[in-house]
Formats: C-alpha cells, sequence, structure tokens
C-alpha cells in the first residue's frame, strides 16, 4: 500500500475527516456556524483567525460558508504583497 502522506502538503486549514481510508475526503471550507465561528477570533467584517493555527480565514460573501484565505501556510511574498483583505 501506497504511504497516503507522501507527496501531501500540508495546510494547518484543512482538516481531514475523522477515519482516513483510501476514499481521502479533505475539508477545505466549512458551514458559517455558531460552532464552527467559536474556534475563530473575528479579525473584521469578514475575516477570522483560526484559535489554534492562526490561519487566517474569511467568510464566503454569501455568509454560508467559512474559507481558508490562503491555499497553504507558507505565503510567497508575492501573495503578501499583492493580498488586499
Amino acid at each position: 500500500m501506497d504511504n497516503v502522506f507522501e507527496n501531501f502538503y500540508w495546510h494547518s486549514a484543512i482538516g481531514m475527516d475523522e477515519e482516513l481510508n483510501m476514499n481521502k475526503n479533505f475539508a477545505v471550507k466549512m458551514a458559517n456556524t455558531e460552532d464552527n465561528i467559536g474556534s475563530f477570533i473575528k479579525a473584521g467584517d469578514s475575516l477570522l483567525i483560526h484559535k489554534t493555527t492562526q490561519a487566517l480565514w474569511r467568510i464566503t460573501d454569501d455568509k454560508s460558508s467559512i474559507e481558508p484565505v490562503f491555499g497553504s501556510d507558507i505565503l510567497t511574498e508575492d501573495e503578501i504583497n499583492n493580498w488586499q483583505g
């Protein structure tokens, strides 16, 4: 069996299902619920900071979901310079 984590790039904003199996399901956004919002500190009108990972998230325009702002934890200089939060 291949190593599931070989060539996998981690992002602290991405959670995995309770059981990791060959049917890998990764969550890159979550519902905008009271329970989920409790994991964040409000950092602006739609920006959130995750309490544990310190990753920057945002509430989607339709207010239904919460998603990471950046695709990875390691930001490039271009991402920093071009970000207009």
